[in-house]
């Protein structure tokens, strides 16, 4: 996913509004999500705990991917 922040990348405020950002989106606790790569970087890697089938049909859906259309 592409996510864009407004937040400048100055003392962790940016990666704390992604965090905020990507709970909010996936209904999960700001602490079920980590930034395992890239915590300097506009490339990241993150982790987010949470029941898989509902992460997978919220990135479909923040994705615009309809169920069934491929």
């Amino acid at each position: 996913l592409k996510i864009r922040i407004s937040a400048p990348p100055v003392e962790g405020k940016a990666n704390k509004a992604l965090i905020n950002f990507l709970a909010k989106e996936f209904r999960v606790r700001k602490s079920e999500i980590e930034i395992t790569s890239g915590h300097t970087s506009s490339i990241k890697i993150i982790h987010i705990v949470g029941e898989g089938g509902e992460i997978e049909k919220t990135i479909q859906t923040l994705l615009g991917i309809a169920k069934g259309t491929a």
